[in-house]
């Protein structure tokens, strides 16, 4: 999944696990296409992380004024992101209203 927004938006995250597993949510820079290591943080810089959720639980985080670049939502327990629990955030100077690509 491709998620598109415009640069300098706020964004507002709300995640729900509907796993048993314990899962967060990082936002990412990052400086591979896909996950490469099990160990997220080795694939870019983590921007900003919401708290650790177990099954059933859900929170919310808001990202102000995100800059222009390429990014992962992409949770950062150890192995997940490389498993593909990651999604493609582009923040684009070009794009004037949100949009998500599905393939």
């Amino acid at each position: 999944m491709k998620i598109y927004i415009p640069a300098y938006w706020t964004i507002l995250i709300k995640y729900t696990n509907y796993e048993s597993t314990q899962h967060n949510i990082a936002l990412e820079l990052n400086h591979t296409m896909i996950p490469t290591n099990p160990q997220l943080s080795r694939d870019g810089k983590i921007i900003y992380k919401l708290n650790l959720v177990s099954g059933g639980e859900s929170t919310v985080g808001i990202i102000d004024t995100i800059l222009a670049g390429y990014y992962w939502l992409a949770c950062p327990v150890f192995g997940h992101a490389f498993s593909g629990l990651w999604a493609d955030l582009i923040v684009s100077n070009n794009v004037t209203v949100p949009y998500v690509v599905i393939r």
